[in-house]
Parts: C-alpha cells; structure tokens; sequence
C-alpha cells in the first residue's frame, strides 16, 4: 500500500473525445497529412490525435516508424487472422496506441518517443522471429537489437539522427531507450505498463469486430477511461479505478495469454512460419537481414516464385496459410517442447483512497500470479505439436 499523489499534465481531455462509432473506423490506425504541415492519426479505440511538434511529426515520417505498418501485431497475419478470428492489427497501430496513452496521461516528452521506438526492431512475422532464434522464453529479440551499440540497428541509427536534427529538444538516445527511465511505458511482469495496456486492449477487443468478445468495447472503454498515473514510491503507475476493473483486465489478459500468446494453436501458426522462414533461409532464397528490411507481403511474394521448383517450400507456403493447420497438429501431434515466455499481470487499484495490488486483496489471484511466476522462472515447458 502507498500513499497517493495524483500526476497532472498531458494533453486536453477533449483532444480524446470520441464521437465516432469504432466499427465503422478503418482496421488499421490511419495517418492523414493536415495542410499546417502537422499530423493527425486516427486510431480506431483512441479516436483522432493531432501532431504538430516538429519531433513528433519527423518521428511519425521516419522510415522506421512506418515500417512497423508492415509488419503483423501476432505473427503471420492470415495464418493468425483465420486460425484464431483476431484483426490485423499491426506493429505501427500498437506503437500510435502506446503513445497516445503516455501522451493522454501526461508522460516526458522521453518517455513518449520510447514508446513509439519500442519496438521498431521487430523483425517480419514479429514474435515468430523469437521462434527463429529459439528465443521463446524472453522473446526480446527486438529489444537486443534496437540496444546493440556495437552494431546498430537502422532503427537506432535513424532515431539518433532525429534527435541529433532536433538539438532544440535536449534528448539523449541513451535516455530514450534507457527504459529504467521510463516505468510508464515499461516495467517487469507482473506489473501493468503501457505496452501492456495496449496489447490487452486492442488484442482482447479487436476480436469484438468479428464476433468473438472477449472484452466489450464499452466494458474496455470504461476500464482504460478509469485508468490513473499515481505514485508509488516516487515512481509513477497506472492504477485502475477499483477492484472490479483489476480483476476483469487481469482476468481477460490470462485469458490471451492461454488462448493467443501462448495457446497451441497460436504458437503451431509460430512454428509454421519459422519453418518456413528457416528453409528459405538455407536454401539462400532470402538472407535473415531481409526480415528486418523487406515487407511481409513482399518477402511471402518473393518467396512464392520459388514454390513451383521447391515442393517442400511450396508446402509450407500452403500451411503457413492453412486455418485448419493448427487443429490437424492437435489431431496428429509430435510433441516437442517449447518453453515460452507466460505473461500475468497484477494490476494496483483504488480501495478506499489508498492504492493496493490486485494480489494483496485477492488470495485466488495471488495464486494465479504465483503459479505464473514460478512457470516462467522454471522455463516451463509447453507441449508444443509440430507437424
């Protein structure tokens, strides 16, 4: 428990007003060029967000931030979209998601550019590329790349160059991807961070928009537009409104957690994608650089004028694709272990005036967290069905 101190600051309120029906937005976050040389950005849970402050719109330009357009939130998007009935949302909507959130709940200036960084270095297919690398218990491949000063990323070495173009601004590189810096944006599971935020709402409700509720729009809305910055500690952190919203977001998170982020459907569309992925690699028909440079729709295109000499690659093209694959590695398994990265968050909430975790207050909970916990900490191993 902690005493409370509210943080002020951010944007006006009424920059987020949503006088829209979120089904009949666009998919996908759009971004419009406005005549003042500014930005808007309409996010279909957020609404519309104008930019205007010359950091923010070279940072809304760059290459690199656009290139998340590209590439997937989950993984393969139409192995993932029919297997598991989720949108096809992107790295660059969770980036333009991320941000409005920090920017709406007053963080630094710093803090918001990491959140729109962060994950830049993402490669094709996101995660599935932990799976490449055998990376699927941390699965930080992303962060390592994007913190590598010996070899920079392209990402680090254009983000270097915006802030060196923007002296005015006083920002370091080093302090934007110094996430001890930044506690709004991340934070060690099982806390609650603005990337987290994001992912469970916009993966829990984007399933909403076709026919699968996880969450109700309304009932997110109600929970996120609850959402505070207090301190605790002297470090700032998002507390939700009471008891009820803690337990529904976390309830609703576990629930992604077992069924998409480390459910056997989701991680069998993973390992057809890495399949495929290293077999085009050693047969030289793409190098591993080109996942980090080429498209996803360009790079399976390049792929698909290989398939008719190369049988096998054409069947995993095909499987890659296949919503039915991951239920025929369920009916026909061959079991190999995988130990992935379990995610649980243990949100603080508001209980008479004073900010408590959900754990403290909750026994049933706090043995959730701890059996969470303790899996990860083991590397525990998931009985994975390749085929």
């Amino acid at each position: 428990m902690s005493s409370i101190a509210e943080l002020g600051g951010g944007e006006s309120r009424a920059e987020y007003v949503r006088g829209f029906d979120e089904k009949s937005l666009p998919e996908t976050t759009q971004q419009i060029e406005l005549v003042d040389g500014g930005i808007r950005v309409i996010d279909w849970f957020h609404g519309p967000a104008d930019f205007r402050d010359p950091l923010d719109v070279a940072i809304l330009r760059s290459r690199s931030f656009q290139k998340q357009r590209e590439i997937s939130q989950l993984g393969h998007r139409p192995g993932y979209r029919a297997a598991l009935d989720v949108g096809p949302h992107t790295r660059y909507d969770h980036a333009v998601g991320v941000w409005l959130l920090l920017r709406r709940h007053g963080a630094s200036r710093e803090e918001q550019l990491a959140g729109a960084w962060h994950d830049t270095d993402h490669g094709t297919f996101s995660h599935s590329i932990d799976y490449l690398h055998q990376d699927t218990l941390h699965q930080t491949h992303h962060d390592d790349r994007l913190a590598d000063t010996d070899a920079p990323s392209e990402s680090r070495q254009e983000l270097a160059a915006i802030l060196a173009a923007h002296p005015e601004y006083g920002i370091a590189l080093e302090n934007v991807l110094d996430l001890s810096r930044h506690p709004l944006q991340e934070r060690p599971l099982p806390d609650l961070c603005a990337d987290r935020i994001d992912y469970w709402r916009r993966d829990a409700i984007s399933g909403s928009r076709y026919g699968r509720t996880i969450i109700t729009l309304g009932r997110a809305r109600q929970i996120i537009d609850g959402i505070s910055v207090r301190e605790i500690d002297a470090v700032p952190t998002w507390t939700l409104a009471s008891w009820e919203d803690a337990r529904e977001m976390a309830e609703t998170f576990r629930y992604l957690n077992e069924h998409f982020y480390t459910g056997d459907r989701s991680v069998a569309i993973h390992r057809a994608t890495t399949e495929c992925l290293r077999h085009a690699i050693g047969m030289g028909y793409i190098g591993e650089d080109d996942l980090y440079h080429v498209d996803e729709v360009e790079l399976l295109a390049h792929l698909d004028t290989y398939c008719e000499s190369d049988p096998h690659l054409d069947w995993l093209r095909r499987r890659m694709d296949d919503p039915c694959a991951p239920q025929l590695v369920l009916d026909n398994p061959r079991e190999t272990a995988i130990r992935h990265k379990r995610r649980v968050i243990d949100p603080y909430y508001l209980r008479d005036g004073r900010i408590v975790r959900l754990s403290d207050t909750d026994p049933d909970w706090r043995t959730e967290v701890n059996r969470y916990l303790r899996d990860q900490r083991s590397g525990g191993a998931h009985s994975v069905l390749d085929y």
